[in-house]
């Protein structure tokens, strides 16, 4: 009986450890989560976009502490788009007479990702 016991506290234990250490699935259903972490950690870049996907361009980077929604900022003005404001996850930005509402969502505690609506030239 004790050795009953023992083997389901176990189980319980091993399920348990199976259930957190379950990544969250990627933002967007139609961009494995596996392939843009390769992408980004292959890449000597700080931020890379992953894909297309409904509609909007996603991109994946580091979180560290911010650092990741600063990296998004910055590599849309790469674009040439105007940075105006944040507000909580929606990043705002302006080019021409053009309007960008962007987001930045922290995905697995350690990453920021970030989508940016495809604009017609």
């Amino acid at each position: 009986m004790k050795k009953l016991l023992i083997l389901l506290i176990l189980i319980v234990i091993v399920g348990l450890f199976y259930i957190i250490r379950q990544p969250e699935e990627f933002p967007t259903t139609n961009i494995e989560a596996s392939k843009a972490l390769n992408k980004l950690e292959q890449s000597d870049k700080k931020i890379v976009n992953v894909g297309t996907s409904k509609g909007s361009r996603w991109y994946l980077t580091h979180f560290d502490k911010g650092e990741g929604q600063k990296r998004f900022i910055k590599e849309m003005e790469n674009q040439g788009w105007i940075y105006i404001k944040q507000e909580g996850s929606g990043i705002l930005f302006e080019k021409s007479d053009q309007e960008l509402k962007t987001t930045c969502v922290i995905w697995n505690s350690k990453y920021n990702v970030c989508n940016a609506p495809l604009v017609k030239k």
